[in-house]
C-alpha cells in the first residue's frame, strides 16, 4: 500500500496518530510506503514560526530518528527511511531564497508490521 502527502494519507509532520489507525498496513504482514518531508536539521525559529511552511509541512516535518521512533512503538519493523538529497533543488522552490531545502528534505518511507497476513482466508 502507498500513501501519500495530498493523497490523504498519513503524514509525520508531528503526528503519530495515524500509525495505529486499523488500515492495512496496521494488520500483521501489512506493508507501509510513504513519500514525506523529513526534517534533516533544526529549523531556525523564523522558519519554525512561520505559519505558510508550517502548512506546506515543513516547519512540522519530524525528523528520520523521530519517525524511526514513532513506528518502531506501533509495532512496525524492517524499518527503512531512504532521504532524497536530490529533492534539495525541487525543495528550495517551496520558499525561493529562505534556504529552507537546508532543514527538510524529500524521503521515502518504508517499514511492515510482523506477521503473518490474511491467515485463515
Amino acid at each position: 500500500m502507498l500513501r501519500a502527502r495530498g493523497g490523504g494519507g498519513v503524514t509525520f509532520a508531528g503526528h503519530d496518530d495515524g500509525l495505529a489507525d486499523g488500515t492495512g498496513e496496521n494488520m500483521p504482514g501489512g506493508r507501509l510506503a510513504i513519500a514525506d518531508v523529513v526534517n534533516v536539521r533544526p529549523l531556525p525559529a523564523e522558519l519554525a514560526a512561520d505559519k505558510a511552511l508550517l502548512c506546506g509541512c515543513v516547519s512540522g516535518a519530524a525528523s528520520a530518528a523521530a519517525i524511526q521512533d514513532m513506528l518502531r512503538a506501533a509495532g512496525f519493523s524492517d524499518i527503512g527511511i531512504q532521504v532524497k538529497t536530490e529533492s534539495r533543488e525541487y525543495i528550495a522552490t517551496w520558499a525561493a531564497g529562505r534556504g529552507i531545502e537546508d532543514y527538510v528534505a524529500s524521503a521515502t518511507i518504508e517499514a511492515r508490521k510482523p506477521g503473518i497476513c490474511c491467515a485463515g482466508a
